[in-house]
């Protein structure tokens, strides 16, 4: 028998919040469909930026769950670890524009601070897929 996959969740899980029941409701169901044993486990904001990088390798994935956040301030520091990870890291919600934005920062894609981010202007439930890719100049 196969190991179990290990899936970290980053955020300040509340029972009251729907998205957050959404987050473990879907791993449940990815579980049964892909017919695999699946462990997960929430993680505290404050408390995953006290880790290290070891602590993060030890999980298949690392999910950032959608907020609300105690600080979402604290989740840039853990994006500046997410990077240098080499395992897959998913973003759900309001942390994908602060990801966004701690990507354009580090590696100083607006050094004139103009704003590259706008509201979502779209109305009704109209998304876009949108993939990041690393890029690294040599």
């Amino acid at each position: 028998m196969s190991e179990a996959l290990k899936i970290a969740i980053i955020g300040d899980y509340n029972f009251t919040y729907n998205s957050h029941h959404a987050t473990n409701l879907s791993l449940d169901h990815a579980a049964e469909f892909l017919e695999i044993e699946l462990n997960y486990y929430w993680i505290k904001v404050n408390e995953a930026l006290q880790q290290k990088k070891p602590f993060f390798e030890q999980y298949d994935g690392i999910w950032v769950a959608p907020g609300p956040y105690l600080n979402p301030f604290f989740l840039s520091g853990i994006f500046k670890q997410l990077f240098e990870l080499s395992i897959p890291v998913f973003l759900t919600g309001e942390c994908f524009k602060l990801f966004i934005d701690q990507l354009i920062s580090a590696n100083n894609l607006n050094p004139y601070g103009e704003k590259l981010i706008s509201e979502n202007l779209i109305a009704g439930s109209h998304f876009e897929r949108i993939e990041v890719f690393p890029f690294f100049n040599m």
